[in-house]
């Protein structure tokens, strides 16, 4: 409902001028309150938690939080007649993974919990450059079905389709004079690749904010050079929206502390993190201590670099070559408009889509390029078409 979302931006405004040691406070009490929610009214989690030995009378600060059992996808997947609140059924919103993991997952909110999503979405881009009311060129992979609210709301989402081609999503920015863009990264290499750098300025776009895939600090300086605007990046998951976001600038991503508990696991690479992360809104469909698939750079329980997951660590012989770094190799070849990798052992094959304008003499240099980086053989396909996914997605790496 428009004026409960606005009420829940007022009221997260307000929670914004706090000091840390009352928002910790604060933090506390919506996990004590969901935790308990979960254990009364829940029978996956009264029985998980039983099982457990856990009882939410165990908690008495938030660095309690690690006394709770974690759960992962799968086991909510084997367990959802358990897992929803049937007492709301008539009052939801489903939301749906894409899959990329291999196992899509539908995500169930309440009014109420969707509506504090949305008002932390827009304190979220307020906060990276956004004005409130204005059009927010939206891509995404169908069109919604609240059309009322993308055109009279708070952020008035101008849906572009994945299925649009650059042509067209130029044509919708022009038509709606869109000054702010929500895409994903490699839709929006695609879109960059596709237009010299005068005419993309000429958009005259104010802020770019990227979501859904991994953004190299070396995309978001080629973003920001070829727009002419600010790209920030966003950490969200289908799972809890927005979890934490970098402004330009920025050395460490900032958490939605009143949305998400954020946490972090070791993991068997040095320095990498695995993110466990705890919805503190959504009643419906309580997701408490959900370990992620994904893997960050962290420090002092904070996010400095997003960088996927396992499968984007490949290994080439002896040694392990990170998806991200291959994606900023490729940026150096400008005649490139967007790739794909195949990867068999230590054999790689780079699908192009090359530009008007592409010397063959530059796939030489390409081998050569990644033949340093590890891999003992590779071979460049030039192809006519690279398709993204029905979820506007872009199968990145094929491992054969």
């Amino acid at each position: 409902m428009f004026l409960r979302e606005l009420y829940y931006l007022y009221k997260i405004f307000n929670q914004d001028r706090f000091s840390n040691r009352k928002k910790r406070g604060l933090q506390f009490f919506f996990l004590k309150n969901i935790v308990d929610h979960a254990y009364r009214n829940n029978q996956f989690y009264r029985e998980f938690y039983s099982k457990k030995k856990f009882h939410p009378d165990m908690l008495r600060t938030i660095e309690d939080i690690k006394k709770i059992p974690c759960v992962d996808k799968s086991a909510l997947l084997k367990n959802y007649r358990k897992l929803i609140d049937r007492k709301k059924m008539k009052d939801y919103k489903v939301t749906y993974t894409s899959g990329t993991t291999g196992e899509e997952f539908s995500v169930y909110l309440d009014d109420e919990a969707n509506d504090y999503n949305n008002a932390i979405f827009i304190r979220t881009l307020m906060d990276q450059g956004y004005t409130p009311f204005r059009k927010l060129g939206f891509y995404w992979y169908r069109e919604e079905s609240n059309s009322f609210f993308n055109k009279f709301g708070i952020s008035r989402k101008v849906i572009i389709r994945q299925d649009s081609n650059p042509e067209k999503q130029v044509e919708i920015i022009r038509k709606h004079k869109i000054k702010y863009l929500y895409y994903f990264p490699f839709k929006l290499l695609e879109l960059a690749n596709s237009f010299d750098e005068k005419h993309l300025r000429s958009l005259k776009l104010r802020r770019i904010f990227c979501i859904g895939e991994v953004l190299t600090e070396k995309m978001r300086a080629y973003f920001e050079k070829r727009f002419g605007c600010p790209v920030s990046d966003n950490y969200g998951l289908t799972e809890f929206n927005i979890a934490a976001y970098r402004k330009p600038g920025m050395t460490y991503y900032k958490t939605n502390w009143d949305s998400v508990v954020l946490e972090f696991e070791d993991t068997r690479k040095p320095g990498i993190k695995r993110p466990v992360i705890t919805s503190l809104s959504n009643y419906f469909m309580p997701l408490i201590r959900y370990r992620t698939d994904d893997l960050v750079m962290a420090e002092n329980s904070r996010i400095k670099r997003i960088l996927g997951r396992e499968s984007d660590f490949i290994k080439a012989g002896k040694k392990e070559v990170y998806l991200g770094d291959m994606v900023d190799k490729m940026l150096d070849f400008q005649t490139v408009k967007l790739f794909t990798f195949k990867c068999s052992g230590n054999r790689l094959t780079i699908n192009i889509l090359p530009k008007q304008v592409h010397d063959k003499e530059i796939n030489g240099e390409i081998k050569e390029a990644f033949m340093k980086l590890a891999f003992k053989k590779v071979s460049v396909t030039i192809n006519k078409k690279i398709g993204f996914s029905e979820r506007g997605k872009l199968k990145l790496l094929d491992m054969v």
